[in-house]
This record gives structure tokens, sequence and C-alpha cells, in this order.
């Protein structure tokens, strides 16, 4: 009876560290600068017609933020090999909305974009970059991948204090299995 109260005990005494409230992530927790992503979608890539993106950028706080995206499209030959030709590179203002841009007209292949966004607040947001590919006749899937570092597949970094959480678990996983461990009747085992 007193392994049990000394284990019940225990289990308690881990529990009054661990808060039951859920906690919102907090802008203040990223520290001074905001991540940013750039995001770039396809809206037209048809043999014979005008490529068209459309380029934006986000931030982790919801916003849009003002800035400039400074983007390039070249068309790839196989093996990712560059086609000797023109590459289309401009940069344009964004300011809380989605720019639409245009390139050359679409011949069969591939083409690749690649979008750097600035921030005109660089004191607020951090920068971003981005990389699509568009196929034209050909079986290239069209994503709209995203991230500060121009990867995608990640998970976003939402601020939240994931240290303090993984330390609450792994005492909540530690008093747990030491309450089990103590509280275990030992019997003999029948031959």
């Amino acid at each position: 009876m007193v392994r049990k109260a000394l284990a019940l005990a225990i289990v308690a005494l881990s529990m009054a560290f661990v808060p039951f409230a859920p906690q919102a992530a907090n802008a203040a927790a990223y520290g001074p600068k905001l991540p940013t992503q750039t995001n770039i979608e396809v809206v037209t890539a048809v043999n014979g017609q005008q490529l068209v993106f459309r380029l934006s950028d986000s931030a982790s706080d919801g916003t849009s933020p003002a800035g400039t995206i400074n983007y390039t499209i070249v068309r790839n030959g196989g093996a990712g090999q560059v086609v000797v030709g023109r590459a289309t590179s401009s940069a344009v203002q964004v300011n809380g909305h989605a720019v639409l841009v245009k390139g050359s007209v679409a011949r069969p292949g591939s083409y690749l974009v690649s979008a750097h966004f600035s921030p005109t607040n660089a004191a607020r947001y951090l920068p971003s970059s981005n990389v699509n590919r568009a196929g034209v006749g050909t079986a290239i899937h069209q994503g709209s991948g995203g991230g500060s570092t121009g990867t995608t597949g990640g998970l976003p970094n939402t601020g939240g204090p994931s240290i303090g959480w993984l330390l609450a678990g792994l005492a909540l996983l530690g008093s747990g299995l030491g309450a089990v461990a103590y509280s275990r009747r030992r019997t003999p085992q029948a031959a």
C-alpha cells in the first residue's frame, strides 16, 4: 500500500510541472525576425501560349509583407541541363497581393522558375526563396513548394516551446515507468 501511495505521489508531482491549458504560438517566440515563404503557382503552361505564373509571399504571422520578388524562368533540357537560349529574369513589387508574371511563349519541355523574396521591412521579416517546375507537353509534377530555405517537405516552425514540452514529456514518461516498476509485485515464477 505504501508503494502505491508513493507511486501516486510521484505521478502527481510530475503532473504539477505540466501546464494543462494549451498555449498559442506567440510571434515574440521567433525573436526579432519572422520567417517568410515565397509561393510560385503555375497558372498557364500550354504549348504555343505564354507561360504565366503567380508569385506571392506570406509570413508566419499570417500577413503578406511588402517587398520585392526577383524571379527567373529558364527552359530546361534533358537531365536538368539548361537549354541555350533566353532566360526571363526580372523583379516585381508585392504589397499583400499575388502578382502574375508572364514568360515567353511555351514550347514542349520543362521550365524552371526560381524566385527570391526580399522584404521591405528587413528588420521584421526574413527573406525567402523557392523553386518550381512547369511541364509543357511533358509529365512533370507542377507543385508549389515553399519555405525559407527554398526546399519543400519540412515542417514549418510555428514558434511553439518545443524544448519545454519535450522535457515535460520525458519527465512524465520517466515518472510513469518508475511508478509502474515500483508498484509491480514480484512473484516467483513456477518452474
